[in-house]
């Protein structure tokens, strides 16, 4: 019925916990997890190998001899959805954890009784292991009362509402999406498996905290700084919009992505100059958020004349083409 997926790497701190949510499940259905390691170099295979011999029928370990994802090919993605086996997909990276032993028999009632919704997520709390508290999950002000929250594109791109490890998927239709947005040439990160996912129906969240997602400075959230989170949003959006420049709501968040970006980075006057060109090219609205921006210490009749000097070359290849 589900196939858990979890990917671990050099987490001999944190993957006994991992396990520990997956095997404390009480389910009227089967469910197994496949945990691949990408070629530890800690103590992480040796738990990995301890709770595979203690619940075979749960745990089913991979062991890689070689890093799949340095490769940076996708060998990682097709490895794991090779295994998936169940009619639903969830997922959990080896340095989070699920709190609740209930999680998955909740996210597969609410998906076979709903049989509109694509993937069913629920609310987490954030661990900063640096600082050892509790913090408060992104979006937690959209849940109104006690209510579940349904998520369409136009608020998956306003605000960040959910993370991996809290999301149970049909399987069909996740690789249905990883399929389409790999032929468009993107990656099977969280962000893009969302949004394809949402071209086929809603998600919802339910309003039950199940999970933990862990920042620490061996994680990707953890480690890096304000300055390169605008930097991955910006390659995260960009392209993504120049797949489907119809959706409005994604122009939107590419366009916030790039003013982010260049606000928070000191970059040099002539790759300000080339992004502030993208921006234009993207969206005639472009000038009008940027001079709402108070960052920019150039006169706005440049940015009028640079309008104006992208709207001439948009025109100027429109008469190439015809």
């Amino acid at each position: 019925m589900v196939t858990v997926c979890c990917t671990t790497y050099n987490h001999e701190s944190y993957i006994r916990q991992c396990l520990e949510g997956f095997v404390m499940q009480k389910t009227n259905f089967h469910f197994e997890a496949i945990v691949h390691d990408d070629a530890s170099t800690d103590g992480t295979v040796a738990i990995i190998q301890e709770y595979a011999q203690k619940y075979p029928d749960i745990i089913k370990p991979i062991y890689e001899t070689e890093n799949q994802y340095s490769k940076k090919d996708g060998s990682l993605a097709r490895i794991m959805n090779k295994h998936m086996h169940g009619k639903y997909v969830a997922m959990c990276e080896g340095d989070d954890y699920w709190t609740d032993p209930l999680k998955l028999q909740k996210q597969v009632d609410f998906l076979e009784q709903n049989l509109n919704y694509v993937f069913c997520c629920h609310r987490y709390k954030i661990y900063d292991e640096n600082q050892r508290v509790f913090r408060k999950e992104y979006g937690y002000d959209y849940y109104e009362k006690n209510n579940n929250l349904p998520i369409d594109s136009a608020l998956f791109l306003k605000v960040w509402v959910t993370q991996y490890c809290t999301s149970l998927f049909r399987k069909e239709l996740y690789l249905k999406a990883y399929g389409v947005l790999n032929h468009d040439g993107f990656s099977a990160r969280d962000v893009y498996v969302y949004y394809y996912l949402l071209k086929y129906g809603k998600g919802l969240s339910l309003n039950d905290s199940m999970a933990v997602y862990r920042w620490h400075n061996g994680g990707v959230a953890g480690c890096i700084t304000l300055k390169q989170k605008r930097k991955v949003a910006y390659d995260i959006y960009i392209p993504l919009y120049r797949q489907h420049t119809s959706d409005n709501c994604l122009r939107e968040k590419a366009i916030n992505s790039l003013l982010k970006y260049m606000q928070q980075c000191n970059m040099p006057l002539k790759q300000k100059w080339r992004l502030l060109m993208e921006g234009f090219s993207l969206s005639k609205s472009f000038i009008e958020q940027i001079k709402l921006s108070t960052s920019f210490i150039l006169p706005i009749g440049i940015f009028n004349w640079l309008y104006r000097f992208s709207e001439i070359k948009r025109n100027h290849k429109n008469l190439l083409v015809q």
